[in-house]
């Protein structure tokens, strides 16, 4: 059984490897390098290799608002503004810094958290992860999730 199926051109959804009554291991087939990642059971994964760059998007059916994302590449968009809170953390065995905030987008409070770590691939590649729900915990859950980011060997 492959773990991808094709939907869009150079875009892929992306099947669990690994499963069990709480969360699911997906294998993310990224710059030649694979990585696997842990998320919560009910979230999908889609895959997409851009020019020179691959995403992969964590989502759930639930209309909840909540983002996942792990960014490969070299020139990531980050999105965190002056003043957000900078909180040290671990990600496929490197330091992070994470930077959280909260905005109001119509009328909801979302938390957000994002950060960069480098050194996981290779030496030049970037990685950028970004999460963003309604539910704080939700992003703290996700953080957690990113943590189990490794290279696949």
């Amino acid at each position: 059984m492959s773990s991808i199926s094709v939907e869009a051109e150079g875009t892929r959804e992306l099947r669990p490897i690994a499963q069990s009554d709480a969360q699911q291991t997906f294998e993310i087939p990224t710059w030649g390098n694979p990585v696997t990642v842990t998320v919560p059971r009910g979230f999908s994964a889609t895959f997409r290799e851009g020019p020179d760059f691959d995403v992969c998007y964590f989502s759930t059916s639930d209309q909840s608002g909540t983002v996942f994302g792990i960014y490969f590449g070299t020139s990531p968009d980050t999105r965190w503004p002056k003043g957000a809170t900078e909180t040290p953390g671990r990600v496929g065995g490197k330091q992070i810094a994470w930077h959280d905030w909260k905005e109001k987008q119509d009328g909801v409070a979302v938390f957000h958290r994002e950060g960069i770590i480098r050194g996981v691939l290779d030496k030049v590649t970037l990685i950028h992860i970004f999460i963003s729900s309604e539910s704080q915990d939700m992003v703290n859950k996700l953080a957690e999730s990113a943590s189990s980011l490794r290279r696949k060997h």
